[in-house]
């Protein structure tokens, strides 16, 4: 009974991994480095807005929940015998638990907030 349940549970827990990797990616690759580029007054605005848009209902599920669905989707993988999958699911719940998660709330996010502090004058929007 346990495996028909692997498959769904290990396509639910790519497409969460891909959507917060893509996430990650095209945040640094795009939106950091044309940050970079623009005046410091518009991107600290421009950060200040970003930061608020992010916390919504599409995002945090796979901010939040991907590490956890990863590793149960781990242990049912173990369960159903499938000691490698179960390994690479639960390794990757892992990793991304203390390498996105909790490395973005320790860092970044204290960062954020102090960015919020700033005050440039513009408005955008």
């Amino acid at each position: 009974m346990r495996q028909i349940f692997l498959f769904p549970m290990a396509m639910f827990s790519l497409l969460l991994a891909g959507g917060i990797f893509g996430f990650f990616y095209a945040w640094v690759c795009s939106t950091m480095w044309g940050l970079d580029q623009a005046d410091p007054n518009v991107a600290i605005s421009a950060m200040q807005a970003m930061n608020a848009s992010v916390r919504n209902g599409i995002f945090a599920p796979a901010f939040f929940g991907t590490p956890f669905v990863m590793m149960l989707t781990g242990a049912v993988a173990y369960r159903s015998g499938r000691k490698v999958a179960a390994a690479s699911f639960g390794a990757g719940g892992i990793i991304y638990l203390l390498g996105g998660m909790v490395l973005t709330m320790a860092v970044n996010v204290p960062m954020n907030e102090v960015v919020l502090l700033f005050r440039t004058g513009l408005r955008l929007g």
